[in-house]
């Protein structure tokens, strides 16, 4: 009897022990992102960085994700944010997937966006991945050039001289990054537990930028023929741009139209903007990367 109850005690414990610890903050990045930090703002001690496979699997959970965007120096500049980790030094590296995309504005309310993505999915570097089971050296964020694949905004390493441009124009980027990371077969509690003043009534429905007011789907024909199609008829207008943030093209669609083509000028990748005519731009923004074929 005596047994018994030690093993049902240590099961509480056990279970109590998975109840409390089902969700971590992977980071909290809450401060302007300088010149200084040369394109890679880190920390070389990354918060709860313990076991993350046992006693608790938080390597099988998913990643939260909240991209606070509350103002740049320069305007029209497409820059994209991504996570990762390092371990070894800077041998060992996994990164997320797409990160966020947004485009650079000096005012206007602040770009929000709320995505999730399971850890498990993250880029691992080819023979030198990251062991979840073993404490992180780094954690940082990668500021690229349009996406994932462009360009660093950085002199750290390479010649990448700022992708380009001049870093005056896009650091200080104020703004608020947090990861919140959920154990395999628990649920997220919510972004009201972690609170910001530009995010004043937390909404849990992944977003692009507040409360989108429309959505569309796009497919390819021909090669370089985007189709979009609006959930509702709107007065939209759209702009393509080029990577490095050029204007290449802008199209009024007409009124209260519901679906509209672009082609694209050539294979590439292009940046498009779709503005809602009821908000500005930085309000009520939909940034999406295509690639041509």
């Amino acid at each position: 009897m005596k047994k018994k109850l030690i093993l049902a005690l240590a099961a509480l414990v056990i279970l109590a022990g998975v109840a409390c610890g089902a969700e971590i903050i992977a980071w909290d990045l809450n401060r302007a992102i300088t010149i200084g930090d040369n394109g890679f703002p880190w920390d070389y001690a990354p918060p709860n960085n313990t076991n993350w496979v046992s006693p608790v699997n938080y390597a099988g959970g998913m990643l939260y994700y909240r991209y606070i965007i509350k103002g740049c120096p320069g305007n029209g500049t497409s820059v994209n944010i991504a996570m990762c980790f390092h371990q070894n030094g800077y041998t060992n590296e996994a990164c997320s997937g797409g990160g966020f995309t947004f485009t650079t504005f000096k005012t206007g309310p602040a770009i929000i966006q709320k995505t999730s993505e399971p850890l498990a999915g993250w880029w691992q570097k080819p023979g030198a991945a990251v062991d979840w089971s073993q404490p992180r050296a780094r954690v940082m964020l990668a500021i690229k050039l349009g996406s994932t694949a462009g360009a660093p905004i950085s002199t750290m390493c390479c010649g990448w001289n700022w992708a380009g441009l001049d870093p005056n124009t896009i650091y200080p980027i104020n703004q608020r990054f947090t990861a919140v990371l959920v154990a395999a077969g628990s649920t997220f509690s919510g972004w009201s537990n972690y609170p910001d003043p530009a995010d004043p009534a937390p909404t849990d429905v992944e977003q692009t930028v507040k409360k989108p007011e429309y959505s569309f789907f796009s497919s390819m024909t021909n090669g370089r023929t985007v189709f979009l199609s609006f959930k509702q008829a709107g007065d939209y207008g759209i702009t393509l741009r080029n990577l490095a943030g050029k204007t290449l093209k802008t199209i009024n669609p007409g009124s209260n139209t519901s679906s509209c083509q672009v082609t694209l000028p050539a294979s590439g990748a292009y940046i498009m903007e779709i503005r809602n005519p009821k908000s500005s731009i930085s309000e009520k923004m939909m940034v999406v990367t295509v690639s041509a074929i």
